[in-house]
């Protein structure tokens, strides 16, 4: 009996080798397949985190912008505030030439140089000081035919 079992025993054996083996290649086969998926899992969690990470920069760089965005909005602001006090002052200014163009025309203003040339300023002054002196002379005669000349009145 017991060689009976012994033989029942490697014919379960030799039953069991071929199971046997063909789990251990389906083992061998399903630790592979792990290996592989924690690879592309790994490489999918590095990916994942590059992208956070590049997603957070350009959050940072939009936000950046934006800023300079109203950061330049608020400046074309001022500048169109400034050209519009400039385009005020401008057209009052343009207003006065126009009303003292058109008084001066009005008017007849002579538009001779206020300060004559040197020669004929020169020979006015001369002019003015004979006639001066001749002023003088009648004066001065006429205060003796008089008697006295009184300068204060």
């Amino acid at each position: 009996m017991l060689n009976v079992r012994i033989l029942r025993f490697e014919h379960a054996t030799r039953c069991a080798a071929p199971k046997r083996d063909e789990a251990k290649t389906k083992a061998e086969k399903a630790a592979h397949d792990l290996e592989e998926f924690r690879a592309k899992h790994q490489a999918a969690d590095l990916a994942r985190s590059t992208s956070k990470s590049s997603l957070t920069i350009f959050e940072r760089e939009l936000s950046d912008v934006a800023q300079k965005i109203d950061t330049f909005m608020a400046e074309r602001s001022t500048l169109v505030q400034q050209l519009d006090s400039a385009d005020a002052k401008i057209g009052g200014i343009e207003t006065e030439l126009e009303t003292v163009r058109a008084s001066s025309r009005h008017s007849k203003i002579d538009n001779r140089p206020l300060k004559p040339d040197g020669k004929k300023a020169a020979k006015d002054e001369e002019t003015r000081a004979e006639k001066l002196t001749e002023l003088r002379l009648a004066v001065g005669g006429g205060a003796a035919a008089f008697g006295t000349f009184d300068r204060t009145t």
